[in-house]
């Protein structure tokens, strides 16, 4: 890890950002004399709507020294090596949900049984460090458990809880005070790679919608990044080799675009796409509002959705309105005016090959969700198998059960489910 003598300031109030007059700015302070630099030098949080940021390195700041002027560069070290969270601390946070308000929020939009096996293919935890808390575990290809990301939602809305002076945003290894933790993060989600070897990965910048959108486009293994900044190429990793989608929150569009582009030059041989359909059909009102694709995913009934592959249901009755003259599917109401938002189409353009036909996106269309693949082989590890062989009919016999077994769901697993 580099060590920099200035560095953005960890604790302490934020300041009045220069650009946008929010009190969301953080300083950068001198390491060696612990001051804060002049006050333009820093970042504001509010990524989107100001990204306002200056560097002191960057920008030239230089410090006296008794031989004149010194541009302070960092030294390097070694990379500390990062630490991992006791999976039976996670296991310890797999309860209470009658009083996770996520949880609860979840059980309002999808069955109970939807509810319950996005719990346990994503490890949601419930924690008591703020009343209805949420933990999303981050686990790596490993298995191994980097830490635990805290949040608090509302039940009844689904989002999560902001306050001007309070982001209801923490650790697990820091509410826990864990001493000498080196923590670094990993794609939320990021331990069903290994489960899922052949499928495409998407990822989205919030670990709420990768939950939600894995229930609608049950193709994917989805991921989050954490947020609109926090896509790197050291997470990308785990990536190598896959085809990966990338879902932006409105208006990160830019900025993922230019990150995709650094990650495909750094790791040939993985394919990276970028979704801007949101961004091209999305009213304007939704582009000030931060909005991304759970937000409309949500309006729609799931099974209706995963039933017709992307068109509209029953309970929204859009007019009909046309996109580069391609029927809408999916839209949105605002203030009364229907507009399109997503179209059939533009998801298959931007979620499958552009050279696979009309009968292929068919066939990829039925498929089992990925979760019921995952419950189907744990259902199998949980009852007691023959332990001699097996004869089926005169000329047949199985001599290991358990290999046969695994052997198929390993086969539905690598076809995602569809009929081979």
């Amino acid at each position: 890890m580099d060590q920099y003598r200035y560095i953005l300031q960890k604790k302490g109030k934020k300041l009045i950002c220069p650009d946008c007059g929010k009190k969301t700015f953080v300083p950068f302070v001198d390491t060696a004399t612990g001051e804060q630099l002049p006050d333009d030098f820093g970042r504001c949080d509010r990524e989107v709507n100001c990204a306002y940021f200056l560097s002191p390195y960057k920008e030239g700041f230089t410090v006296p020294t008794a031989n004149g002027y010194h541009y302070p560069r960092p030294a390097k070290e070694r990379p500390k090596m990062p630490t991992f969270v006791k999976v039976d601390l996670l296991k310890q946070t797999r309860k209470a949900y009658d009083e996770n308000n996520f949880v609860i929020w979840l059980n309002q939009h999808f069955d109970p049984g939807i509810a319950n096996q996005l719990i346990t293919r994503y490890h949601i935890g419930t924690s008591n460090h703020w009343p209805g808390a949420t933990i999303f575990w981050q686990i790596d290809t490993q298995g191994r458990v980097r830490s635990g990301k805290i949040m608090l939602y509302n039940p009844a809305t689904g989002r999560r809880v902001k306050h001007e002076k309070y982001t209801y945003i923490n650790w697990v290894h820091s509410v826990l005070k864990l001493k000498d933790f080196e923590l670094k993060q990993c794609l939320f989600g990021e331990h069903l790679l290994k489960q899922y070897p052949a499928s495409p990965v998407a990822i989205v910048e919030s670990e709420k919608t990768a939950i939600i959108a894995s229930v609608y486009l049950t193709r994917f293994v989805w991921l989050a990044a954490g947020s609109l900044s926090n896509l790197t190429v050291e997470k990308c990793q785990p990536l190598a080799g896959r085809k990966v989608y990338l879902f932006p929150d409105l208006n990160g569009y830019d900025k993922w675009q230019e990150k995709a582009n650094q990650i495909s030059k750094l790791m040939p041989g993985t394919l990276f796409k970028i979704s801007n359909f949101l961004q091209i059909k999305a009213p304007e009102a939704d582009k000030q509002k931060g909005l991304d694709l759970a937000d409309y995913l949500i309006r729609f009934d799931y099974k209706e959705f995963i039933k017709s592959g992307g068109e509209k249901s029953e309970k929204s009755e859009p007019e009909k309105t046309t996109f580069n003259n391609k029927q809408a599917n999916l839209s949105d109401t605002i203030n009364g005016n229907k507009t399109a938002i997503i179209e059939k189409n533009d998801i298959k353009t931007t979620c499958f090959n552009s050279n696979e036909s009309g009968a292929e996106n068919s066939k990829r269309r039925i498929f089992t969700p990925l979760w019921d693949i995952a419950e189907l082989g744990n259902c199998f590890n949980g009852i007691p198998l023959p332990s001699e062989p097996l004869k089926i009919n005169r000329y047949t016999t199985i001599n290991d059960v358990r290999k046969i077994i695994d052997s198929h769901i390993e086969t539905l697993k690598n076809n995602n489910g569809n009929h081979i």
